[in-house]
């Protein structure tokens, strides 16, 4: 090809500066400034696909139809989800209270209870005030002059039979020549001679014979002492149970018109009126609970404390309550350690060890969000350990258990307490990128089963008179928020050319609205530094010069190479086997071209193109691929009849900083 043909075939290909930027048309827009447009909603844009997929999972209500919402971050993936989920919710009946309580036949595994939403705060003051009424009625009936009266009289009757019983032994003693004597300490037995107790010496005086019937006669007084002892033993045993009755008799007549009004309340439930009918039957059985305290005033602070851990059986752990909701909720758990999502059991100090008990069960998100929405981060989820497969577990069965990781590692004594699994009614929404999705999707067989619903969010859409309308409604909306300057309509127009920029087409605009509102606000502090009402298209100008020179200096110092011709590029002429080549190469924040030399020499040998570039290690895969593709084009193209007796020999000449 000579010097002609080179020129007629550059110029049947050149683009004219003009095709190499679109600018939008400004006067497309009624409106002056953004000041002047009128109310816009808040919508997505560009997303129609996204937006049909999460209209379709949060409409499903079947298990398993959970949301997976992939996309790059700034595409409004994480705004529209929240938005979207709160509109729906705000629709949506309240979810119920959960309360754990005590379970009276299996302390170990605290019973859960489920109420209307403000129903929860509501029973529990209705069961403090039951303990405040319990324990005032209980110490009333204790106090009264009819329950000491009757109670004097039974320790009266006991004391009446214990001194028969001593009289009756007295008087077999006396029949058999022995005084009793009781002490302190035990009973003593003192042998009698006429009626007078006998001394030492006088016993010693006596006959062998007389010695002997003494010893006979003790053994039986003995034996009737040991016998009226466990007869004793009885009757005070028998006195204690008939005390310990009377008590309980007088508790349950006390405490049976507080509970009746809250059975008829809750008749209802099934589970409530048992557990008020455990309640009672337990405030029945442990009535010294609060009988105790009376008459002990000079150790007040032990007995509060005393009472405290006796009463904590008594009172209700309100563990979700729903009451101040409008509508269901809407939980976004920015941090999803396994105990933030699934809750705890908190642990209490006490005498050196670690004591715990169901009042120090603590919720987690998924409590909080039962019944409504949780939305969760799949990187953040994902690095937590426990987090996923228990969410997994959750899914699977529907319940939510409250365990505590930390035991199965040694780092806390073991828990006896086991709660009540609660049944788990949510939309799980989770929020990723395309790896994430993919690995999981890869990796984890259940992961189809629990995530059905797929909602991708693309980065670029179409660049028509709709989509631009409502990129200037994003700018209103935005700079509203963030209490920036009015855009001029030059200036919205300027932002959507950047938008096409960024994707690199001309018919297209990006659907990053992170990059968009950056722009926003730096034209917006140019604006300002200038003392202008509103921001306009040098103000969008600057701000897009002053990002690049703040991440220019890679490229400066390419021209610096240039200019003081370390890179040698020569732009005028031509050159057989040489032409200049624009590598694009970029940082994270900047694309910026580099000017290469490319070369070629033939010559005769062994047939075939040699890429010194590979030989050298120095391409990467798609200049290897593309040297291979001209391997077989030159000779298939060329050469279909003579042979390929020229070797090639190819390089990039690229500048080194």
């Amino acid at each position: 090809m000579n010097h002609h043909d080179y020129e007629k075939r550059l110029a049947l290909h050149e683009v004219s500066p003009g095709e190499l930027r679109s600018e939008f048309d400004a006067e497309t827009f009624s409106f002056e400034t953004t000041e002047d447009m009128g109310a816009f909603p808040y919508e997505m844009i560009g997303q129609e696909r996204a937006e049909r997929a999460m209209e379709f999972g949060l409409s499903v209500k079947q298990t398993g139809y959970n949301l997976f919402v992939v996309g790059p971050t700034g595409t409004g993936r994480m705004t529209y989800t929240q938005h979207s989920v709160e509109n729906l919710a705000r629709t949506q009946e309240r979810p119920d209270d959960w309360c754990y309580v005590h379970n009276f036949d299996d302390p170990d595994r605290p019973e859960v209870l489920s109420f209307k939403a403000g129903e929860g705060q509501r029973f529990r003051r209705e069961i403090e005030q039951l303990l405040l009424d319990i324990e005032r009625e209980l110490r009333t009936a204790f106090s009264s002059d009819s329950h000491e009266r009757q109670k004097r009289e039974m320790f009266e009757r006991l004391r009446a039979e214990m001194d028969e019983l001593w009289k009756e032994t007295d008087q077999f003693a006396v029949q058999h020549h022995f005084k009793l004597e009781r002490m302190q300490n035990g009973i003593n037995k003192i042998p009698l001679q006429r009626g007078q107790p006998m001394n030492r010496e006088t016993y010693q005086h006596l006959l062998e014979a007389e010695k002997e019937h003494l010893r006979v006669n003790e053994k039986l007084v003995e034996e009737k002492v040991q016998d009226a002892l466990r007869r004793i033993a009885r009757m005070e045993e028998n006195f204690r149970k008939e005390v310990q009755v009377f008590m309980a008799d007088t508790a349950s007549a006390a405490v049976q018109k507080l509970f009746e009004p809250l059975h008829r309340q809750y008749g209802h439930m099934p589970k409530v009126t048992d557990y008020l009918t455990a309640y009672e039957q337990d405030v029945v059985e442990h009535f010294y609970f609060f009988a105790a305290a009376q008459g002990q005033e000079s150790s007040a602070g032990a007995i509060e404390t005393m009472k405290e851990k006796q009463y904590q059986r008594y009172v209700v752990n309100l563990l979700v309550n729903n009451r101040h909701l409008d509508g269901a909720p809407v939980v976004y758990e920015s941090n999803p350690t396994y105990h933030n999502l699934f809750g705890k059991v908190e642990y209490q100090g006490q005498i050196g060890s670690l004591v715990t008990n169901f009042t120090f069960i603590k919720p987690g998100a998924v409590h909080l969000a039962n019944g409504g929405y949780l939305i969760l981060q799949a990187a953040d989820l994902l690095q937590h350990p426990g987090s996923w497969p228990g969410l997994k577990r959750m899914l699977q069965t529907g319940h939510v258990h409250i365990e505590n990781s930390y035991e199965e590692r040694g780092l806390l004594p073991a828990s006896a307490l086991k709660p009540e699994p609660i049944p788990f009614r949510t939309k799980v929404i989770i929020i990723g990128s395309y790896y994430i999705y993919d690995l999981l999707s890869r990796l984890d067989e259940e992961f189809d089963k629990l995530f059905k619903v797929k909602v991708e969010f693309d980065t670029v859409m179409a660049k028509s008179d709709e989509n631009s309308w409502k990129m200037a409604g994003f700018v209103k909306n935005y700079i509203q928020e963030e209490g920036l300057l009015p855009f001029h309509r030059e200036a919205v127009a300027r932002v959507i050319d950047y938008s096409s920029r960024l994707v690199d087409e001309q018919g297209k605009m990006t659907t990053r609205f992170q990059d968009i509102t950056k722009l926003l606000v730096e034209s917006s502090h140019y604006a300002l530094q200038e003392r202008e009402a509103c921001v306009k298209a040098a103000h969008v100008f600057r701000a897009l010069e002053e990002k690049y020179r703040r991440s220019s200096h890679i490229p400066e110092q390419y021209r610096e190479r240039i200019y003081d011709e370390t890179i040698m590029i020569q732009t005028e002429g031509y050159r057989v086997g040489q032409i200049n080549g624009l590598a694009v190469m970029g940082t994270r924040d900047s694309m910026f071209g580099i000017p290469t030399k490319i070369t070629a020499q033939t010559y005769v040998g062994k047939s075939g193109l040699m890429n010194i570039e590979r030989e050298t290690s120095l391409s990467g895969q798609i200049h290897h691929k593309g040297m291979m593709i001209l391997t077989g084009f030159y000779p298939g193209s060329l050469l279909k009849t003579v042979p390929f007796l020229y070797r090639r020999a190819s390089r990039l000449n690229r500048p080194i900083i």
